[in-house]
This record gives structure tokens, sequence and C-alpha cells, in this order.
């Protein structure tokens, strides 16, 4: 939707974030997403550097390690996905939606699948589903209504 690339020459770094693959991020105000969470790093250099990283896996509390983390719960994760899903051509994946939360796409979306389908914004090729050129024009309006 909003990064163009040639076939075969698309961006693995926003691919793998719009996919729900977990990444690391190192150093000053990085971040990270591991297991459903995101950890934002320490953005003050001297509070960065001042951390002793030696002992990070030895602490019983993490968190002032990091600026903040933040726990998404399942609604938001289905929001995330979905939304982040339809910004690829590519759309979402049924079955990669249930191997990821145990839900059928079409259950769970009935009701905008049948509306935005009708209305030649969304199209259904092979188990994806996907938005058409003129439902990626609109895109936004679409992406609100399958917020959770």
């Amino acid at each position: 939707v909003s990064n163009f690339a040639k076939a075969g020459y698309e961006c693995k770094h926003n691919l793998g974030y719009w996919s729900d693959i977990p990444y690391l991020g190192f150093g000053l105000n990085s971040s990270s997403y591991i297991d459903n969470k995101r950890f934002k790093n320490i953005s003050k250099f001297d509070t960065y550097l001042s951390l002793d990283y030696k002992k990070y896996l030895l602490a019983d509390d993490i968190k002032n390690y990091y600026e903040s983390i933040t726990k998404i719960d399942k609604n938001n994760h289905i929001s995330e996905y979905v939304m982040l899903g339809f910004r690829k051509t590519a759309g979402i994946n049924t079955a990669d939606f249930y191997a990821t939360f145990n839900e059928d796409f079409e259950k769970v979306y009935l009701e905008q699948i049948n509306k935005y389908t009708k209305l030649g914004f969304l199209i259904k090729k092979n188990d994806n589903y996907m938005l058409t050129k003129d439902g990626l024009n609109i895109s936004n309006k679409i992406l609100a209504d399958f917020l959770i």
C-alpha cells in the first residue's frame, strides 16, 4: 500500500513487520517484537550507557533496561495482523491467520468480507483475501472496519 517495489526487490525489512515476524532491535531507541510484546530501548544516551547489560540476563525485572514494554493482547494482535496484512498485495492468508490465532478469518470477519467483496474492494484468490486496486485507493476506510 505505502511502498512500491519491482517484483523480486521488495523490502524484506518491511515485509517482516507486515508478516508478524519477531525482530530484535539493538542500540539506543531501537525496538524489538517478541512473544507479542514490544520492547522499546532507552532513548536517552546517558541512561542507555549507564546500564550494565552484563546483568540483563540475570535480572529479575528487566523493565529498567527498556523505556517501555507493551503486551499486545489478542484483539490488538488480530487488528494489527489484519491491518498490516492488507498492506501487502498478497493480502491475508486464511490458513496463516488460523495458525496464528486459532480463529477462522472468514467467521471473524464475515460481515466485512461480504460488504467489501460486494462493493468490489476485496477479492479472494486461493486462500488469500486481498484488496483490489479500487480497494487499495480507500484502504484506510476499509481497514477501520476490520479493527476489533
